[in-house]
């Protein structure tokens, strides 16, 4: 939303868009909103799951009749099921909707939870919503199969990439010192993901180990994410000894933008292990600050950057290991990489985004007023 809302602005300066925010959870979006976006601040407890339920079906509901909206934008899969305007909801989380064995058990206890207490409820307004926009064509064919949604009602919206990492920028400050103590050589492969079960770090440990061995100034891996899973982290530690490259993996945690831009950019090659995606960001990043690419062969990463990646089987570290060596030993695949990353980047922009959003927008808008009023020329959207 912080990349998507300017750029609504941009492309529609004749509609008005405000954003329903929670004035305790959501502080820092409120202070960098644009000024043309216009807030609605409630203070409703996230947590409290009774409390959310009343919130997001009769209190939402009361804001759109109170205010006049024409659009209700849902920015997840759980929203209104009966809006009384024209309503859009945005499809972005894969793990909602499978149980696949790539997740952890404690990511499996916690969706078998979501989706008894909540599941029912986001099935029921992806029904009922005018528009469903997925990010990834690969996450609308899976909802598709579990939920038979009207074709008819379904659109496909990729995300942009930031400019900052596309455009040369200067390094933050303080992002070279923390290279220089993280990692010891000037060439290292990149990962960017959070740390958690479905991101596949025991494979991409063993591919790596088994690529750096008995090869002198191998290029560290320097892994950048949120620990969101201890116990996972602590595995992984655990592992890294019993493979003898403590001093070559290194965990950076979670950067700020400008500090993750540096990061990509000094980077030899860009390494994506994931078993689960719905999309991929840190493939565009990384495409768009011109890294070779290693990804799981999984169907969002092919629709991300088509041929602008070496592909491995995520279960198979040994091919792995081999797509590693492919593009560390060879400087001519590392640029043919790299050339074809840029070219494909460039489809990927969050004004593109926000165009075909408005399309959207604009279509489900007319849908409901088809058979009432004539559809005036302005368009006051809730997101």
């Amino acid at each position: 939303m912080r990349d998507l809302l300017p750029a609504l602005v941009r492309g529609a300066p004749h509609h008005e868009f405000h954003i329903l925010l929670s004035g305790i959870y959501q502080k820092e979006l409120l202070r960098s909103l644009p000024e043309q976006i216009r807030p609605v601040t409630v203070d409703a407890a996230s947590a409290q799951l009774l409390r959310r339920l009343w919130f997001e079906q009769f209190e939402i509901i009361r804001i759109i009749r109170r205010e006049g909206f024409d659009l209700l934008f849902t920015v997840n899969e759980v929203g209104t099921v009966r809006s009384p305007c024209a309503h859009v909801m945005l499809a972005r989380n894969l793990s909602v909707y499978t149980t696949a064995p790539e997740l952890g058990i404690r990511e499996r206890i916690y969706l078998l939870g979501y989706r008894l207490t909540r599941g029912p409820v986001a099935r029921a307004a992806l029904r009922a919503a005018d528009l469903v926009v997925f990010v990834s064509d690969s996450f609308r064919r899976v909802v598709n199969a579990r939920l038979a949604l009207d074709p008819s009602r379904t659109r496909v919206v990729h995300h942009g990439v930031h400019a900052m990492f596309v455009q040369k920028v200067a390094a933050a400050k303080g992002s070279d010192d923390l290279l220089a103590a993280k990692s010891r050589k000037a060439a290292y492969l990149l990962t960017v993901s959070t740390v958690s079960a479905h991101k596949n770090f025991e494979v991409l440990l063993e591919g790596y180990a088994a690529a750096s061995r008995g090869i002198d100034s191998f290029p560290d891996l320097v892994i950048a994410g949120a620990i969101t899973d201890r116990p996972l982290y602590m595995r992984l530690e655990r592992q890294i000894l019993s493979l003898g490259v403590a001093s070559q993996v290194h965990f950076v945690g979670r950067l700020p933008h400008d500090e993750l831009a540096a990061l990509y950019r000094h980077a030899i090659a860009f390494v994506f292990p994931s078993r689960l995606e719905t999309f991929g960001q840190p493939l565009l990043e990384a495409a768009a600050s011109g890294l070779p690419i290693i990804a799981s062969d999984l169907p969002a990463c092919r629709e991300v950057c088509q041929d602008a990646a070496l592909y491995f089987a995520p279960g198979d570290s040994a091919d792995l290991t081999l797509k590693i060596l492919a593009v560390v030993k060879s400087e001519v695949e590392q640029e043919r990489l790299r050339q074809l990353g840029l070219l494909r980047a460039r489809n990927f922009t969050w004004d593109n985004t926000a165009a075909r959003m408005i399309e959207i927008f604009e279509e489900a808008v007319a849908r409901r007023r088809a058979e009432s009023v004539a559809r005036s020329g302005t368009m006051k959207a809730l997101a």
